[in-house]
């Protein structure tokens, strides 16, 4: 609605002694505007948006009740008050049917349409200010419900926080445990096992090289090495050794550690095939410990393979700005793929977890704990997928080393 300083009286009649008295009767108070017919009291309608309306009935060309039904499509707030010279009642019903305020007949008294005009403008004004009201209620609804929707977000984000925060204070306990597990191991075992392995040797110096028994000291040791093995996982696992942080050439890593893998692979008929990133990216670490990670996943990866098959190693970058890593930063890649027995899909959350093993008495369930460990030590990460019967991908994410830096993550 247009704003203006005075409210705005629209005068619709053919007689131009009737506007001129609507004019003389209005003037002090309102801003009142006269026309003849309904074409132009429909077109002021439209561009003033008026506040009252003073419409004749009876005008040749447009009737008032025609102009009444077209007023109420353009502003159906103006409030109209029909005036005829004729008392007809059924007129006057069906203006009040179209929205009208009220009527009077001519010759009409002064004191009285003032009345009425009074009353028709503050009924106006509080109709408008009603449909702002309401309007408010509506964008305040709408901003209600948005932020409805964001504080649900940010109550689902937080539960899962929560939820993380549950589930790592649970393996750090698990740890904290191991921890205690591994010492004990480490005191109550490996020394009795260092002390047997020692008098074997010095048994096998003391028998004949053609002696059965050869045969049988060497299952012993076999056996030994076995839960010298066992117990070094423990220790690995819940000790935090002091790291040697170097720039790591990726590639070549990848190249040095399957050195120690190929003769396995090879008398398992496993082709080991690779696809380095020509860049040579490197990463800030310690080469021993992601040596570690990639052994475990190689042999891991023969392990699925006993009748043969292939793994395929890729090496790579996710190029800073692609939304990969913490900020975006730029990570190194490898990926291990096998065309193994595969994980079935229930075992696929509990893998990188201790103790996990899906190989039975030959599995001590923490190599991949190991090597999740580890990539989290060098803030990287290690995602799996997998499908039985068509193998298993797993990918080593790890932040690009600086050109200039050699110190470790912080």
């Amino acid at each position: 609605m247009a704003i203006a300083e005075r409210p705005i009286i629209l005068v619709v009649d053919d007689e131009e002694s009737v506007r001129r008295s609507f004019d003389v009767i209005f003037r002090d108070d309102y801003e009142v505007l006269t026309v003849p017919d309904g074409e132009m009291a429909l077109a002021k309608v439209q561009d003033l948006m008026p506040n009252l309306m003073f419409l004749d009935v009876r005008m040749p060309g447009m009737g008032g009740l025609e102009v009444l039904a077209e007023v109420r499509r353009i502003d159906e707030d103006l409030e109209v008050v029909v005036v005829t010279a004729v008392s007809d009642l059924a007129t006057a019903i069906e203006a009040m049917k179209l929205g009208a305020f009220n009527y009077i007949i001519k010759p009409f008294d002064v004191n009285a349409i003032q009345q009425i005009a009074s009353r028709a403008l503050l009924k106006h004004r509080i109709n408008l200010e009603n449909r702002r009201f309401l309007e408010s209620l509506t964008q305040e609804n709408v901003r209600l419900r948005t932020q409805g929707k964001r504080l649900k977000r940010r109550l689902q984000a937080t539960s899962h926080e929560l939820h993380e925060m549950r589930e790592g204070f649970a393996h750090a306990s698990k740890l904290a445990a191991l921890g205690e597990t591994a010492a004990t191991i480490a005191h109550e075992i490996r020394n009795p096992l260092t002390v047997i392995s020692a008098y074997i040797q010095l048994t096998r110096q003391h028998l004949p090289s053609n002696t059965k028994v050869l045969g049988h000291l060497d299952r012993v040791e076999r056996e030994i090495q076995r839960l010298n093995r066992v117990a070094q996982h423990l220790m690995s696992y819940s000790s935090r050794s002091n790291p040697a942080w170097t720039k790591v050439p990726v590639n070549a890593l990848v190249e040095d550690t399957l050195w120690l893998i190929r003769p396995r692979a090879h008398a398992q008929h496993v082709e080991v095939m690779t696809d380095y990133d020509a860049s040579s990216p490197t990463v800030q670490g310690d080469q021993d410990q992601l040596t570690q990670v990639l052994l475990n996943l190689l042999v891991n990866a023969c392990q699925a393979m006993p009748d043969g098959g292939c793994i395929q190693i890729t090496t790579g970058v996710r190029g800073e700005g692609e939304g990969e890593g913490e900020g975006g930063a730029a990570q190194v890649t490898i990926q291990i793929a096998d065309t193994g027995c595969g994980i079935p899909e229930e075992h696929l959350p509990n893998i990188f977890q201790p103790f996990f093993t899906t190989k039975g008495k030959d599995g001590t369930g923490l190599g991949l704990a190991i090597s999740s460990r580890i990539a989290r030590d060098h803030q990287g990460t290690i995602d799996v997928q997998s499908e039985v019967g068509r193998g298993s991908v797993f990918l080593i994410a790890l932040p690009s080393a600086a050109q200039d830096s050699t110190a470790p993550p912080s």
